[in-house]
């Protein structure tokens, strides 16, 4: 009998092997305390060492290895949600859970939510405590959440962590008031939760037919009957449970909320929907399988593309084969020898913008570098013979492609584009270009050296993770140089340095709103006046952060103060580049919306997934607008409502759902917004903390049949209307539930599997916004115009051509 280190050392069966994350570790399935998490970390690695000197030294090592990377994905939020989306939906049919995972069947209680949006004259009462995991709770008991074993749903080797917790993120909730039949910017809601017969339990709903849709149109309604099978990875999965009933218990009231709890059963068609599993990529196919395809392909297409006589001729027949490629009757080898023949031909033929999008084709559908691909055709136009203003063009598009791999911390690749960027603007006699790609070239090489000694302190943190001086490499990377505070903080707080030590420990308990939160920024901002300029504008970062967060809940000299901040640590922030974190953070960068302008995409949403909806915005006007919408008394919308409050209201088949800030709209200053549906609950957020969560649902979302707009509404003739003003930097929409509790916000924001529109709107040219999901989403600007970075000396390309 071959040596088992799973089942002898850490007591997991064959049967459950390989283990998921939370099965390695030994803690609840969907376990969300990061003590909790950390702990058993500790824990298991404690007993795995304990057998580093033996005969098995190298299963042990893989072992902590395994351990680290698990944690390092479960501390951290983004991670963990994606992480948890792919882990619920890998599995085809449900299986008795592990021991880990009925070990606490007691909810966590992490979120207070009212009844339905109050008269702005009424004060706010406690009305109930409705515990967000509760709806986890319902879905193991059910059947639906299993084990799993698959350990590339992280491929990562080694996750650094996050911590959230943080303090006065509980909320009073709010009474139900007058009803009205309005869109949003007046809807109150009345409607009273229909009893159940037994208010312990919960029924899945059952969704009559669970389409299987083309990735390209990923929410067309569709009424085909369910998939049977997870095996095709070229259809959308979106299936719904078969009824189910499952006992609960009460959650327990949220710690520092109301001190008592009511059970609330939603109506059946109002329950948490079932999260949305996009198309996993499928790999390469094998060479011996593709040579009949690509023979196919070649006797078909290329008699035509050598007998065109022009460039442009041979490029159009490069985009009909794109076209082709993309037929649904198509199986994977053949899609993949076209699209990859497609991209030949349209470099060969000089057409950018077809042999970029073949690439993230390829990309979306397949396991290629797109990195690689993408370098490989910059590098092969640069050396064709073309005019000025052609090169000119082409060394336009070369940094944005380069920023990728900087985010990718592929920092040779990056090098390698910024260095052809350089060559190709001084060819063609963009002598400012030429200076900025070598400035960048400078700074990058400089961030590739550290990262060197960055990835051998990671290697050491797989082995140990308490050693303090790797942590503090780590640490400092993320932090100080790329401005990744989130990966970072925790990582400062075990790094052994007294002061930096102590302030990521400050800073990671959180802090209540107003003067501790001004503190917070405070502790950074000296800090940084202490420190050499590089390291003290990623301060001034981490203090602008705290500073916005702490305004709206201060007064006096105090808000003063910290406006005065603000402001200072904004023109500072000016020169900041490469990490997560934007340009001139607070002046609004992004597209510039007049009040008349907007964006219309081709995404919908059928409202049987959860959604949630980010977006970093500069508002200057607190009137009634829409930042995200698709609703005229159906659907939903992001807005700013009639009393100059951030809202997010979602449409059921009696009125508007709504849940609103605390605060009214700050003109001028840069906020993240967010709203979160999952089916049942509507949540709000500013800056990361919580604002509001409704959970009055009292039947399934009345969905729209209009495409979502940016920047406004569609009226009933699908026409613009509530025009937003102001700038918008970004938007991300993905068919998940992101946040539940207060965060950290990600600047941009990152895609996840659940991604179905991502905008970076921080930068571009065009009337064609693009979309960095693997969705291939169109977003045609109207009137929006692009406002440059102050520190951005030339334009620069949108991201793809």
């Amino acid at each position: 009998m071959s040596f088992d280190p799973y089942h002898q050392w850490l007591g997991i069966p064959t049967a459950e092997q390989p283990p998921n994350h939370y099965r390695l570790l030994g803690v609840a399935i969907f376990e969300s305390d990061p003590d909790v998490i950390s702990n058993a970390a500790d824990r298991q690695m404690t007993h795995v060492k304990t057998f580093q000197m033996g005969q098995h030294v190298a299963d042990s090592q893989r072992l902590l290895s395994e351990i680290v990377a698990a944690r390092g994905c479960l501390l951290q939020v983004e991670s963990r949600a994606t992480y948890d989306l792919q882990l619920r939906l890998q599995s085809a049919g449900p299986t008795k859970p592990t021991p880990s995972e009925t070990q606490s069947d007691k909810p966590e209680a992490t979120t207070a939510v009212s009844t339905g949006r109050r008269p702005h004259n009424q004060s706010r009462k406690p009305v109930l405590v409705v515990s967000a995991m509760a709806v986890v709770v319902v879905l193991v008991s059910a059947g639906i959440f299993m084990r799993h074993g698959d350990q590339d749903v992280n491929k990562h080797s080694v996750q650094v962590s996050e911590a959230t917790a943080t303090k006065g993120s509980e909320l009073p909730v709010k009474e139900a008031s007058s009803q009205t039949q309005e869109p949003p910017e007046s809807a109150v809601n009345t409607s009273v939760v229909p009893e159940s017969k037994n208010s312990s339990e919960l029924i899945t709903p059952q969704d009559p037919s669970s389409p299987s849709v083309d990735v390209g149109d990923v929410v067309v309604e569709t009424t085909n009957t369910s998939p049977q099978s997870r095996g095709d990875a070229e259809s959308v999965i979106a299936t719904t449970p078969e009824p189910t009933t499952a006992k609960t218990t009460s959650p327990e009231p949220a710690t520092g909320g109301p001190t008592t709890a009511e059970t609330v059963t939603p109506d059946i068609a109002a329950q948490p929907l079932t999260p949305f599993d996009l198309p996993g990529r499928l790999p390469v196919p094998d060479k011996a399988d593709l040579a009949a395809a690509k023979a196919l392909v070649k006797e078909l297409y290329q008699p035509e593309y050598e007998q065109a006589e022009t460039l442009e001729q041979k490029a159009a027949v490069a985009r009909k084969l794109l076209v082709a490629a993309q037929d649904p009757g198509n199986d994977a080898n053949g899609r993949y020898a076209m699209l990859g023949v497609a991209r030949i031909m349209a470099v060969q033929a000089g057409d950018a913008d077809t042999a970029m999008r073949a690439i993230d084709i390829l990309d979306r559908h397949f396991e290629v570098d797109a990195l690689v691909l993408k370098q490989a055709a910059l590098q092969a136009w640069a050396k064709m013979p073309m005019a000025k203003e052609r090169r000119a063009e082409l060394a336009k598009r070369i940094p944005p492609i380069a920023e990728e791999a900087v985010q990718q911390e592929r920092y040779d690749i990056a090098s390698s584009l910024l260095q052809l960027a350089r060559d190709t603007a001084r060819r063609a006699g963009t002598v400012p270009l030429a200076k900025e790609m070598a400035t960048r070239l400078k700074e990058i090489d400089g961030i590739a050296i550290k990262f060197a000694g960055v990835q051998k302190a990671l290697e050491v943190l797989a082995v140990d993770s308490s050693d303090e001086e790797a942590n503090n490499v780590v640490g400092r990377y993320y932090c100080l140089e790329r401005g990744d505070w989130n990966r970072g903080l925790p990582l400062l707080a075990r790094s052994g340095k007294a002061r930096l030590q102590a302030f990521a420990e400050r800073d990671l308990s959180g802090a209540n709103p107003g003067a501790e939160q001004l503190g917070l920024g405070d502790m950074w901002w000296e800090l940084a006046q202490q420190e050499e300029p590089g390291v003290a504008v990623q301060l001034l970062v981490r203090a602008h952060h705290w500073y916005a967060i702490a305004a709206p809940n201060l007064s006096g000299l105090a808000k003063t103060k910290c406006e005065k901040r603000l402001a200072e640590a904004t023109v500072a922030m000016g020169g900041v580049k490469g990490g997560r974190t934007t340009s001139n953070a607070n002046s609004g960068t992004g597209l510039e919306f007049d009040g008349t302008a907007w964006i219309e995409t081709d995404l919908k949403y059928d409202g049987k997934t959860p959604l949630t909806i980010e977006t970093w915005i500069t508002p200057t006007a607190d009137r009634l607008q829409s930042i995200v919408a698709n609703c005229h008394g159906v659907g939903l919308s992001l807005q700013v409502g009639e009393d100059g409050k951030w809202g997010f209201f979602v449409r059921d088949n009696k009125t508007y759902q709504g849940a609103d800030s605390n605060d009214k709209v700050r003109l001028g200053q840069r906020v993240h917004i967010v709203g979160v549906f999952d089916g049942r609950i509507v949540r709000l957020f500013v800056n990361g903390r919580l604002q509001d969560a409704v959970g009055t649902m009292t039947s399934a979302h009345k969905v729209a049949n209009f495409r979502f707009m940016i920047g406004a509404d569609p009226d009933f003739n699908s026409r613009p209307q509530k025009h937003f003003q102001g700038s918008i930097d970004s938007v991300h929409v993905s068919l998940a539930v992101l946040y539940q509790k207060n965060f950290t916000p990600r600047d941009p924001p990152l895609r996840t599997p659940a991604t179905v529109l991502l905008l970076k709107l921080d930068e571009g040219e065009g009337d064609e916004a693009k979309d960095s999901s693997r969705q291939q989403r169109h977003a045609r600007i109207h009137d929006a115009k692009w406002k440059k970075s102050a520190s951005k000396s030339s334009p620069v390309a949108s991201p793809n051509p």
